[in-house]
């Protein structure tokens, strides 16, 4: 009996731990992605509202799971993400696109309609492209910590 407690609260812990992993990567790969987003508009004069449409329908549409997680001692582990998003070609088209709206015009475009009339231009992408991040974490005071 005391053997199958401790084998449950062993495997307690480690369901925690992946949990915790987990979490930590898919909070990462989410700052990574708005960064990237910011990036690419920082330059484009977009109504503040429209700005806020655009980096909301991406977000929206962008999915991210983790793939796998490598564990080489109970104190550090890498993880992987992978995200499916709106390539950054056709990102990039809907950005000037809409940085070319009238403000007063913006609040009636509809990013989801345009995103496919883009893909179905020559030349573009259709559909979404994978990225995949690795993180390395690291344990500390019992947390698990991004390694930079």
């Amino acid at each position: 009996m005391k053997k199958l407690f401790l084998l449950s609260l062993t495997l307690f812990f480690v369901g925690c731990t992946q949990a915790d992993l987990k979490d930590e990567a898919l909070k990462a790969a989410d700052a990574e992605y708005n960064q990237v987003l910011a990036k690419e508009i920082v330059d484009m004069p977009m109504p503040g509202r429209l700005r806020d449409n655009y980096l909301s329908f991406l977000r929206a549409t962008s999915k991210m799971e983790v793939v796998d997680i490598k564990k080489s001692d109970d104190d550090h582990a890498t993880v992987s993400v992978r995200q499916e998003a709106v390539p950054l070609e056709n990102r990039k088209t809907l950005a000037s696109i809409a940085s070319t709206l009238e403000p007063q015009k913006a609040g009636n475009f509809n990013m989801g309609n345009a995103i496919n009339l883009i893909e179905q231009q020559p030349g573009q992408i259709k559909g979404k492209r994978e990225t995949l991040y690795f993180y390395k974490f690291h344990k500390s005071a019992g947390k698990w910590v991004r390694t930079l």
